[in-house]
């Protein structure tokens, strides 16, 4: 082609044809950007085209890692919320006065320091290599870049309850109730007997213990500490089922 061009100057110029020489060099020249702005365009609609496959299958993947990590979020939420309930129930037990004291012997043990353990490894990848910007969702990308903010308000008030409130109100447990030593005979289904001599002397015990105010103050931190969960808990999955409505839309969209 380009020889063929070669020899169509040649003759123009042999002939000293030169107004049409120079329009031929001009047709050339256009003729040459208009190759070169097709090569931009194709180059362009390859690159469009990888990008919304590129995205499509982001799209995909965070859908199935949301959906996975809703399913342990739920367990943890039914764990933490009968935890709730039971110490509320036992905290209204405990200064109910209509109940006998000497009923009142028995402390509290459901204090469910179950973590939620998730893993966001495909929107952290996203987020850290800036990938997140090709989802043309606005509402979908900014709802995936708060996310992080989301979980982090829940995660801290998780770490507050397991590395604290509930350390602070066994400490105090340890410092009241004496351990004894396990029979050897014991089997891993009776094991909980042997912590005390007797019932009656756990009873003792928990009796002495039950009224002290601050033993009902460190239940009560606790209480707090799992309400707070549950309420970050909940604005996760306000924010989740948003996520994952404007997921399905979209994969639906580029099907």
């Amino acid at each position: 082609m380009i020889k063929f061009f070669r020899h169509i100057r040649k003759s123009l110029l042999m002939e000293n044809k030169t107004s049409k020489y120079f329009k031929y060099a001009i047709g050339e020249i256009l003729l040459v950007m208009v190759g070169i702005l097709l090569a931009l365009q194709v180059n362009t609609w390859n690159e469009a085209r990888k990008s919304a496959n590129a995205e499509a299958q982001a799209l995909v993947e965070l859908l199935e890692e949301f959906k996975i990590n809703y399913k342990d979020l739920l367990r943890v939420e039914r764990i933490k919320t009968n935890a709730e309930n039971g110490m509320r129930n036992y905290l209204d037990f405990l200064n109910n006065d209509s109940i006998p004291e000497n009923e009142k012997n028995y402390v509290y043990s459901k204090t469910a320091g179950n973590t939620w353990n998730m893993t966001y490894s495909v929107l952290d990848g996203l987020i850290n290599s800036g990938a997140i910007n090709n989802i043309k969702n606005d509402s979908l990308r900014t709802l995936l870049n708060n996310w992080e903010s989301v979980k982090q308000n829940y995660m801290e008030w998780q770490s507050d309850y397991s590395q604290t409130r509930i350390p602070n109100y066994y400490d105090y447990l340890d410092d009241k109730i004496p351990s004894h030593i396990i029979p050897q005979d014991s089997t891993y289904k009776n094991y909980g007997r042997f912590y005390y001599e007797s019932d009656e002397e756990l009873e003792q015990f928990s009796t002495q213990i039950v009224h002290d105010m601050k033993y009902q103050n460190l239940l009560k931190r606790a209480l707090r500490s799992i309400y707070l969960q549950l309420n970050g808990i909940r604005l996760l999955k306000e924010d989740h089922n948003k996520i994952v409505n404007l997921l399905e839309e979209e994969i639906k969209t580029n099907d």
